[in-house]
């Protein structure tokens, strides 16, 4: 979820320490690795700051580290954690020197007026200062008003030859917290047939984002339906090749192929980080945040193959139409 993802860790420690780099450093190779390890430290200090919290919360018969109490301890870590990078880095420091260019006076002035004390206080308070308004920031981008009533998604009943039927494919469809709107219809031309499903965020947000461990195309031990197998696929998409998420389920008396993947920003993509980086960008810059996860399936027996035939059809045909309901789910 996001306020575990570490998310909003990555950006104020990113944004931290390309200040201190260039504060700290002259040298260009210095000062891109700095940034490079503002971005690392945060990773796997997040990774800490989950289990910690966990632990805490454990230890403490879950009195403790829940509620705001995770987010404030959350934040007491990252401050310490940034204060240590700062102090590692503090040792390849270099704002005795000039930049580069300057004259052996300005050298010779810049040498005698440094302070190393006084630049590591000053970079103290620019991280309480981040360590305190950042979270004001994130509450603010919280509490912005939404406007997702009434939003719906849907395609054509009819399009390209493939027809909307009235009796689904399947007794299935896949898990998706939080959507603003969600459509979801069975499609068939010819012997082919096919299940689409869509599912729309207008802006994400706690327990409705896109990227998501409570996504997913069936939850462990259901009672019908087994996971027999994951992987990626290559598939083309709007004329490119692009990776989508293959799942293979099974029931008793059916058994699915099902391809799906996250379209946000205009691009399609199964990849988790790219879609947050993604996700940080707009929450940086406040902008909306919509994203689609979408999903085709299709009934198999034995081999996929025909399966496999039957979504490609279905794309290459209804791919125009998917795209023209995000967007006017988008404009909504």
């Amino acid at each position: 979820m996001e306020g575990c993802s570490g998310l909003r860790y990555l950006i104020a420690s990113f944004t931290l320490g390309c200040l201190y780099a260039y504060l700290t450093y002259r040298s260009t190779r210095r000062r891109l690795i700095f940034a490079a390890m503002s971005l690392i430290v945060p990773i796997v200090a997040n990774w800490l700051r989950a289990y910690m919290i966990v632990m805490i919360a454990h230890l403490s018969g879950m009195k403790l580290a829940l509620g705001i109490d995770h987010y404030i301890y959350g934040w007491v870590f990252f401050g310490l954690v940034m204060l240590l990078l700062f102090w590692i880095g503090a040792f390849w420091r270099e704002d005795h020197l000039p930049e580069p260019g300057s004259s052996a006076n300005t050298m010779e002035s810049a040498r005698k007026s440094a302070v190393p004390t006084s630049q590591f206080g000053r970079v103290f308070v620019a991280v309480l200062m981040v360590v305190g308004l950042w979270p004001v920031y994130a509450a603010y981008l919280d509490s912005r008003p939404l406007n997702t009533q009434g939003l719906s998604i849907s395609l054509p009943a009819s399009y390209a030859g493939w027809e909307k039927q009235t009796v689904a494919l399947a007794d299935w469809q896949p898990h998706y917290v939080g959507t603003d709107a969600q459509y979801l219809a069975t499609y068939k031309k010819g012997n082919q047939t096919v299940l689409v499903y869509l599912g729309y965020y207008r802006t994400q947000r706690q327990g409705a984002e896109l990227i998501n461990t409570q996504n997913y195309m069936i939850q462990q031990k259901h009672p019908i339906w087994n996971n027999v197998g994951e992987k990626g696929q290559m598939i083309d998409l709007d004329g490119y090749p692009t990776t989508i998420q293959q799942t293979l389920l099974r029931a008793p008396n059916q058994r699915l192929l099902i391809w799906s993947w996250n379209h946000l920003a205009g691009f399609s993509t199964i990849n988790p980080y790219l879609a947050k980086l993604q996700l940080a960008k707009t929450k940086l810059f406040g902008q909306r945040d919509e994203a689609t996860g979408v999903v085709i399936a299709s009934e198999y027996e034995g081999s996929p193959n025909l399966a496999e035939s039957a979504m490609n059809a279905f794309l290459k045909d209804m791919r125009p139409a998917i795209r023209t309901a995000i967007a006017a789910a988008s404009s909504q």
